[in-house]
């Protein structure tokens, strides 16, 4: 007799899975500007206010904490836009009140909670009412920090 011989397979599926890890990522900034500041004309004893925006997207359960540094002035009240040893106060706000500073948390200062998704966070700035200053563009630079 001849042996008869059995083969048999077996086969699995195997599943593979990933989880990809939250993320954020920053799509585009528009800065604050402010425009032209007369401390000598008519609207002297007004603040001068605009916005800026930050636009971002955040995936897969990210909800960043927002926040804003000092800039140049190394302090949350006030920051100071700069032109040489010239330098204007104003300040960066979380509402359009312009009550709450926008910041790291310290200082005075307070962080934004952002969200899942594409969004865009406004920025409130203000040049305060009543500063002596020298003709000149002024500037400062802003670092946004998204921790999630």
């Amino acid at each position: 007799m001849t042996p008869v011989l059995l083969a048999a397979a077996a086969s699995a599926a195997i599943a593979l899975a990933t989880a990809q890890a939250p993320s954020c990522t920053i799509n585009s900034t528009t800065g604050v500007a402010f425009g032209a500041y007369d401390p000598l004309g008519a609207n002297r004893t007004v603040a001068r206010d605009a916005t800026g925006q930050i636009r971002y997207r955040c995936r897969r359960g990210a909800v960043p904490l927002v926040s804003l540094s000092a800039g140049s002035a190394g302090s949350f009240q006030p920051r100071l836009l700069r032109r040489g040893t010239a330098s204007l106060a104003y300040n960066l706000y979380r509402e359009a009140a312009r009550t709450s500073i926008w910041g790291d948390g310290t200082g005075g200062s307070q962080t934004v909670l952002g969200a899942t998704g594409t969004q865009t966070l406004v920025i409130y700035g203000r040049i305060f009412a009543g500063q002596a200053s020298a003709p000149g563009s002024y500037t400062d630079t802003i670092v946004s920090t998204f921790n999630f």
